[in-house]
């Protein structure tokens, strides 16, 4: 009957766990407000517009509680200081613009090549060659961050940058600033592609000069990287701006700038793990919105040092410790099994302790009562019976000090035991005839 009741009140109590534990996953799937992920856009020929707008159908087909809300931005800058402050969480951002507070790597979008486009027959021959020259500037959104990458660069030349005369033109038209004699050269910051503002500056020059133009190499490219960390080195293997003809001519070194997707540290790793594993996973759906994110890549997890660190949770995606929804759920069930168990063992702990409890409580009273009975009978007892009732009573009190010692009794009942036990020695120990008296 008794065992009976423990199966129900187990059974009841694991009902109940179930209950909660149901309950706690409604409220936070069906009740409770949808999470929302505020992105930033602008300032960048509508790159990030379009990149996030491919990007959030994504996520919400795996997380369908998450809710995209875009923020404009004027200019990059301003999108950097707003993740660092905690308004925005994720943003698309080049390495020099990027936050330094609390941004954090989730993929490599794209490089940008660095370079000096020179005109067919150009006396440049270093970077330095450029000092009191015109230098032509590709207008764009981006002209302002890229006029403050060539004040860097000059400085690391130690060419004053007063000294270099800049002329904004149109992409399209650099060339015909060329032949006008206005530039020597233009400073341009693209992808290293057949497509984008490099080449579209190296065919302007090619269409007006007749001949293809060349791209600069940098050879101190090491040595600038270390100096300005949010750049790196770069290679650009000869045609990758033209094939026909080749542009350039012949493999160049350069300086490059990384563009990343980039999240807030508060990011939980669980999110940004997902976000990783969709950007490498479903390039080519983002590529047909953005055809430069067909170069998306994992960045380097293993190097420790870098200026933007890579986010914890894309980390544990790219080295392939990233836990699947089974593995998840395979989790849950497992850990929950472990605390069902453990809450059982408890009440199956508590209900036995209170039964032994219980059962020592009228052990030590049957215990008691037969001293008392022993210690009863002395005064009447004859010389064999008063033997028999002192081994008794020893018996008992070897029975209580072996209690007090496993911690079943307290030091109270073995009081009350050795102060029957005591009584009936006294009146042991005198004559069968003054007892009786």
């Amino acid at each position: 009957m008794k065992r009976s009741k423990v199966r129900r009140a187990l059974f009841y109590l694991a009902m109940i766990v179930l209950i909660v534990c149901s309950a706690v996953w409604v409220t936070s799937h069906m009740v409770a407000p949808r999470l929302q992920l505020r992105v930033a856009i602008g300032g960048d020929q509508g790159e990030a517009q379009k990149f996030m707008t491919a990007l959030a159908p994504l996520i919400g087909a795996e997380r369908w509680r998450m809710r995209f809300r875009q923020v404009n931005f004027d200019d990059p800058e301003a999108a950097a200081k707003a993740l660092d402050a905690g308004t925005i969480d994720l943003m698309i951002a080049r390495s020099d613009l990027a936050p330094r507070t609390k941004g954090q790597t989730i993929a490599i979008v794209r490089r940008d090549a660095m370079t000096l486009v020179l005109p067919p027959d150009s006396t440049i021959e270093k970077f330095a060659d450029i000092a009191k020259r015109a230098i032509a500037i590709p207008a764009g959104p981006m002209q302002k961050q890229n006029e403050a990458l060539l004040d860097q660069m000059l400085d690391y030349y130690a060419i004053p940058r007063t000294s270099i005369t800049r002329v904004v033109v149109p992409p399209g038209e650099v060339g015909q600033a060329v032949r006008q004699k206005r530039v020597v050269a233009a400073f341009v910051v693209g992808p290293a592609s057949v497509t984008g503002v490099i080449a579209e500056v190296a065919g302007s020059m090619r269409k007006v000069m007749r001949k293809p133009p060349s791209l600069l190499d940098i050879g101190e490219a090491s040595a600038i990287v270390k100096k300005l960390p949010q750049l790196e080195t770069m290679e650009v293997p000869r045609g990758a701006i033209s094939g026909n003809p080749a542009i350039p001519e012949d493999t160049v070194n350069t300086v490059a700038l990384s563009l990343r997707l980039i999240a807030s540290s508060t990011m939980s790793n669980s999110l940004a793990g997902d976000i990783a594993r969709i950007v490498v996973t479903k390039k080519s759906v983002l590529a047909e919105a953005l055809p430069a994110a067909a170069q998306i890549e994992a960045p380097d997890t293993e190097d420790k040092t870098q200026l933007l660190p890579v986010h914890p949770g894309a980390a544990t995606y790219f080295s392939g410790e990233q836990l699947t929804l089974f593995d998840r759920f395979e989790y849950f069930i497992y850990y929950g099994g472990i605390l069902a168990s453990l809450l059982a063992s408890l009440v199956a702990w508590g209900v036995g302790r209170a039964r032994t409890s219980r059962g020592d409580r009228d052990e030590f009273s049957q215990h008691v009562s037969q001293m008392l009975a022993s210690v009863r009978e002395i005064p009447e007892a004859d010389g064999p019976k008063r033997v028999t009732l002192e081994r008794d009573l020893d018996m008992h009190l070897d029975w209580a000090l072996g209690e007090l010692t496993a911690g079943r009794i307290t030091q109270e009942n073995y009081g009350v035991v050795e102060a029957v036990g005591k009584r009936g020695r006294d009146l042991l120990a005198r004559p069968p005839s003054v007892v009786a008296s």
